[in-house]
């Protein structure tokens, strides 16, 4: 019977030992992703460094407010269109009238063919154009502009 007990209390030490090493290991490894930023890709964290700040609003937008900040992502739609990114409710707005999207280290603006054209920083613009902070947009009677 004696042995039978030590035996017992041994194995209750060997498994206590066995969960503190999964736990180890566990923290160790949750350590190491987090130092190396493993699980967020280099592209998806830079995205959001940019965002379109709203200066200008036409009367028929009731849901935009000036001064709002509408972070910039991808493959980001702007038009007339509700399936679009940011929807805009004005009549000189196309439906599809502009896509942004990232480009190796910045964004890039191209107007989808529009009917009046997208506006920046004063000068219309007719295809494509790399975006940067301060940038103004206008879009109708929307104006926004560039924050990062």
């Amino acid at each position: 019977m004696p042995l039978l007990s030590r035996l017992t209390v041994v194995f209750k030490f060997v498994f206590i030992f066995l969960i503190y090493l999964i736990i180890f290991f566990s923290l160790k490894i949750m350590y190491k992703d987090l130092k190396k930023g493993k699980g967020t890709s280099k592209k998806q964290s830079k995205s959001y460094e940019f965002a379109l700040e709203v200066l200008k609003v036409s009367k028929d937008n009731a849901t935009l407010k000036v001064g709002s900040i509408i972070p910039l992502r991808d493959d980001f739609f702007i038009g007339r269109d509700e399936k679009n990114s940011l929807q805009l409710n004005d009549n000189f707005v196309s439906k599809k009238h502009v896509k942004i999207y990232w480009d190796k280290d910045c964004f890039v603006i191209k107007d989808l063919n529009s009917t009046n054209g997208v506006i920046i920083n004063d000068e219309i613009i007719d295809s494509e154009m790399y975006l940067e902070v301060d940038d103004k947009i206008q879009i109708g009677a929307n104006l926004f502009k560039v924050v990062g």
